[in-house]
Order: structure tokens, then sequence, then C-alpha cells
């Protein structure tokens, strides 16, 4: 069964600080999957970016979503991985 999966970006946190201004912080995510008749489900979690590298700076007006996706995959903790999270979800699907 083919699943169709999407990241969602929720809402992105930035820092109310100077330096550097509005730098995101924190990602609430959501990984969506639906199959081919239309059943659906999701996971949902939250990435805490950690302390920004001022070398290699995107100001929060020029993120892409492809930028923010490898963030949140990134902070995939070890051992686990994209694959792992639409497990998670095809499992869900198979149980509905």
């Amino acid at each position: 069964m083919a699943i169709n999966y999407e990241w969602r970006f929720e809402q992105i946190e930035c820092s109310t600080a100077d330096d550097p201004p509005d730098c995101a912080r924190i990602v609430h995510w959501r990984l969506n999957g639906v199959d081919a008749d239309g059943v659906a489900a999701s996971i949902y979690g939250t990435c805490n970016l950690g302390e920004p590298d001022p070398e290699n700076y995107i100001a929060f007006d020029e993120l892409t979503k492809a930028q923010v996706q490898a963030w949140v995959v990134a902070a995939i903790p070890e051992g686990q991985s994209e694959d792992d999270l639409k497990a998670v979800i095809s499992a869900k699907i198979e149980t509905q």
C-alpha cells in the first residue's frame, strides 16, 4: 500500500534576543501520511534547534520548508530515522 507523506511545520518559535534577531529556536512539526483509500495518520513533535550558528544564520523570513525539514530530520534521536517515523504512521494507518 502506497502512503503519501507530508511534513508540516505547525509553528516555529523564534528568539526574542537581538543576537541574532528572529532566530528560529523551536519547531513544532507534524508528519502526515495518507494511503490511496484516504486513510490518514500523523505524528506530532517538537524540535529544539539549540544555539544558532552565527556563520550559518538564516533569517526567519528567508527560511524554506526544505531547510526546516532538514533541521528536524537531523534532530531525530540517534538510533531512529525519518523512515522509522514513517513506519509508525504506516502502522497507525493499517490498524484503522
